[in-house]
């Protein structure tokens, strides 16, 4: 076989060259300083010497290139006949030119194929240069190319003269079969209506079977029926129907016939997909566990879409059924990143973060620069969410402008800067990024404003506490949980825990890091009115209570006080910063204990905590005894340990120096005392009253008023009138008991026993 040869390389020697240069575009390859010249493929005539530009011999260098890709045999056919489109797609002359020449007189036979495949597939109408030798080709009768070149003449169905040409050629009866068929397959692509008729008439008995089989074929192509087959009666009716019609109801019929066929053949093929795969899942579950792996990974493989789908929902109920996913199954979920099917890489990047896997993340990172499916890329950022790596933080970034995966770009981030992977240098790039894309009111997005508060500066965080007022609510709350995942104290929260957007976050946060008194007291100022969220609220102040200054404690016990039914949890909470041990406790925090214990009917454990803080009396400020006093008198009378109330009462008059001082704590307890006297005289318990009194007398009556004095023969002469209802109601029972005994007398019972 002859080889041409450029500038002294034959092509086998070229073909080593040529196996590294066809992995680059032919552009790609130029720009690499290939300087060698390459002499033309066709020797020029002499001419003068004319000196070329840059821009000229770039051409030369680029067309001779393909050339000689086109011609060397060793390659495969995709790759010639790729570099034939190459230099058709240029529109240049002097290729076309080169490539008419090479069809004419080929090197080798296949370099035709190459070419006419080239043709047929060209986007558009091909150079009419071609026209010529591919309807000489046609008629050579070369088997071997007959298919492609009327596939090549089909393209030139705008051509009316090309058309004309080709139906003389299918109707000449002389004409050896093959040519008429070339030509007829041609007709099939010119979508001419007189061309119609030409093959209809061609469906004639009389016509040799390839010549009706072609002409069936085209017809179908053309009109888009292909239920008539070889039928010639069908087809004469529909055209006798369908020849006159205007263009524009021509053009409507044929548009509604492919559009039938196409759902036809979609409804099929679904139809024999569906067999096929159920008959394929059956298969798997019918056969041995051990061997499922392999069948799985040529499922993976396989070319139909249904097929690879349905292998990874297999895949995903072997995780479902905890069963092992191996190494080899691993690797053909990451080479199945590469699928064509977006819906296959999507899937097998969610995949791979189920499995956690490591090699599975690696790849999803390197793939992350070059995809460009939305769908696809979401189930890689989340992926990446997952198993965060740095060589995925530059295309994250790209993809915080896209407002479709603009949060699963964020997501990537915020675990990478978690994980300490975002760098000083992407921080900065990151921070002014998020700037500009919070820098509008209308465009504020919240997940921009949380992945902002994870790299912000002060100035940043201003803007962050003036987003907590905003009027979106989604906004307001993007700004809280900012602030509540960072570091910077609660304060800004706090301010705005009245609001029942707030507190939540405010809570949240407070059971994390909560550490500021200041915090814990606009806490306990606000109740939650929902029971979920005042769990929550208990929670929070709990965590903290041993965290903060024990007059900020103390603080917050008041705020809580205000509230209905919160003594249990006053206890609580004072009970956390106290500890289990009670010595070292804050005397603050022992006296509201103690306090809340009183509420709580509790007295006796309410005067363990007072007899832990008498015990250190001598260190106690003036105000700090009061309040010592004051508890230990209301533990003792509850406690029914009168003696030690009275005692305490005693010593607490003696201790005072002024007048006013005994007479304010004489009032005091005249107020308290009188209360648990009515509370007895209501129960009815009269001595319990009555010593009460007698005590109160006894103790307090000499520091009272004049004025209170009065109340003192109030309560004597409650009492007085309690006894004697009592005694009356005593009477009346008894005389009721008297009659009711007569009454059993009279109808006959004996009153004693005989």
């Amino acid at each position: 076989m002859t080889q041409k040869k450029f500038h002294g390389i034959d092509s086998v020697s070229l073909g080593a060259l040529l196996g590294v240069v066809m992995s680059l575009s032919p552009m790609a390859a130029l720009a690499q300083d290939t300087t060698v010249p390459i002499t033309p493929v066709a020797p020029q005539p002499q001419t003068p010497v004319v000196t070329e530009t840059a821009e000229q011999k770039a051409q030369k260098r680029d067309m001779d290139l393909l050339m000689s890709v086109l011609v060397e045999t060793k390659l495969s056919m995709d790759q010639r006949r790729e570099a034939a489109l190459s230099l058709l797609r240029k529109g240049w002359d002097q290729a076309v030119s080169a490539l008419v020449d090479e069809f004419h007189k080929p090197s080798d036979p296949s370099n035709q194929q190459v070419i006419a495949q080239a043709v047929a597939g060209f986007a558009g109408t091909p150079p009419h240069a071609f026209v010529s030798p591919l309807l000489s080709a046609l008629q050579e009768d070369n088997e071997n190319l007959i298919d492609n070149v009327a596939a090549a003449l089909g393209r030139y169905q705008d051509e009316p003269q090309v058309t004309s040409q080709l139906v003389a050629l299918a109707v000449d009866k002389a004409l050896n079969v093959r040519i008429r068929r070339g030509a007829i397959v041609s007709l099939g692509y010119h979508r001419n209506r007189d061309v119609v008729g030409v093959l209809i008439s061609l469906l004639s008995a009389q016509q040799p079977a390839q010549v009706r089989a072609a002409s069936s074929a085209s017809l179908a192509r053309l009109t888009g029926i292909h239920r008539f087959g070889q039928n010639l009666a069908q087809w004469s009716v529909w055209w006798e129907s369908h020849r006159d019609l205007d263009e524009k109801r021509w053009l409507s019929s044929l548009i509604g016939n492919f559009a039938n066929h196409a759902a036809a053949l979609t409804t099929e093929n679904q139809r024999v997909t569906q067999r096929l795969v159920e008959s394929q899942r059956q298969l798997y579950l019918g056969t041995p566990t051990e061997e499922r792996t392999a069948m799985l990974e040529k499922m993976m493989a396989a070319p139909e879409l249904s097929m690879r789908l349905m292998a990874l929902e297999l895949i995903v109920q072997r995780l479902v059924d905890q069963q092992p996913i191996g190494a080899t199954l691993r690797a053909a979920l990451i080479v199945a990143l590469g699928d064509s099917s977006a819906q296959v890489r999507s899937r097998c990047a969610q995949l791979i973060r189920d499995l956690n896997d490591p090699s599975g993340a690696d790849a999803i990172a390197q793939r992350l620069d070059t995809e460009t499916d939305p769908t696809v890329l979401r189930a890689y950022l989340l992926a990446m969410a997952d198993m965060p790596r740095e060589e995925s933080l530059t295309r994250a970034m790209q993809l915080l402008g896209d407002v479709e995966l603009q949060n699963p770009a964020a997501g990537v981030l915020e675990r990478a800067i978690a994980d300490g992977l975002v760098t000083e240098q992407h921080k900065q790039a990151l921070t002014k990024q998020l700037r500009q894309l919070t820098a509008g009111d209308d465009t504020l997005s919240p997940k921009m404003i949380e992945l902002l508060g994870r790299v912000a500066t002060e100035d940043d965080w201003l803007r962050i506490a003036g987003w907590m007022d905003s009027p979106k609510d989604t906004v307001r709350i993007a700004a809280a949980q900012a602030w509540a995942a960072s570091d910077r104290p609660l304060g800004e929260l706090a301010k705005r825990a009245e609001s029942e957007m707030f507190m939540p976050i405010l809570l949240r946060a407070a059971v994390r890091r909560g550490k500021e008194g200041a915090t814990l007291v606009q806490i306990a100022r606000f109740k939650p009115k929902s029971e979920q969220l005042e769990e929550s609220w208990q929670q929070a102040m709990l965590a903290m209570a041993t965290r903060v200054q024990a007059s900020d404690l103390v603080e917050a016990d008041r705020a809580m006080a205000q509230h209905e039914n919160v003594a249990p949890i006053r206890e609580r909470l004072l009970s956390a910063a106290i500890g289990e041990s009670n010595v070292n406790a804050d005397v603050q925090l022992l006296l509201a204990r103690a306090s809340v214990r009183l509420e709580n009917s509790q007295a006796i454990q309410a005067m363990a905590d007072l007899g832990l803080v008498e015990s250190r009396s001598q260190n106690l400020t003036a105000e700090v005894l009061q309040r010592l006093h004051w508890l230990t008198v209301r533990a003792a009378m509850e406690s029914s340990q009168p003696e030690k109330a009275w005692q305490t009462v005693d010593a607490w008059f003696v201790s005072l120096e002024t007048t006013q001082a005994k007479q304010d704590l004489a009032q005091r307890l005249l107020t308290y005392v009188t209360g648990r006297i009515i509370k007895a005289i209501d129960a009815r318990q009269i001595d319990q009253a009555t010593t009460q009194l007698a005590q109160l007398r006894k103790h307090v009556q000499e520091h009272l008023l004049a004025t209170s004095m009065s109340k003192l023969d109030e309560l004597s002469s409650r009492i007085t009138k309690t006894t004697q209802q009592i005694a009356k109601d005593q009477a009346a029972a008894s005389a009721a008991t008297s009659t009711d005994t007569q009454t059993v007398n009279t109808s006959g019972v004996p009153l004693t026993s005989p």
